[in-house]
């Protein structure tokens, strides 16, 4: 077996995530996904800062030379998926990216795929034809989040990839 050395992927591990969302239905947290392993946090601003999200850092990837970023893939495998949220609770993953090489992290608006959760089926989305330039000393994190229309929790197994060019 080949292993292709432009692939990166993410798993949470063997413990699942658990998502949930506010009175609103907005996301109340997110979770980190990394290399068999992952945490979780509170966005409450338009970036992830490792000073009021301890640990995410550390779920990020660093790049190490110039490179695309043409392909995000996600899976989210409910445990268990409530009546109250079939067709109504939608699961994101985007990639957010430190630029500088920090650990102060923003979205990156086309590296996003979402998808309805459905009664007895796994959550998957791909996006490609991504052209994302990445360099040396930037960091790229994998962020999971929930929005619905009230507030709900959902446990499950979250794992993902990227391919670079």
């Amino acid at each position: 077996m080949r292993i292709d050395p432009n692939l990166v992927p993410y798993s949470a591990g063997g413990t699942p995530i658990n998502l949930t969302t506010s009175s609103t239905g907005s996301p109340n947290n997110v979770v980190f996904v990394g290399f068999g392993q992952h945490g979780s946090g509170v966005i409450s601003e338009s970036n992830i800062d490792s000073d009021k999200c301890p640990n995410a850092d550390i779920f990020a990837i660093s790049t190490h030379e110039h490179k695309t970023l043409n392909v995000l893939s996600a899976t989210f495998t409910p445990k268990v998926t409530p009546d109250l949220i079939v067709d109504s609770l939608i699961v994101t993953a985007q990639l957010w990216i430190s630029t500088t090489g920090d650990n102060i992290f923003t979205p990156i608006p086309e590296a996003i795929v979402s998808d309805h959760v459905k009664e007895d089926r796994i959550v998957y989305g791909t996006v490609s034809g991504l052209s994302i330039p990445v360099t040396p000393k930037m960091k790229l994190l994998l962020v999971f989040s929930a929005s619905n229309k009230n507030n709900v929790s959902i446990s499950g197994y979250a794992s993902g990839g990227v391919k670079f060019s």
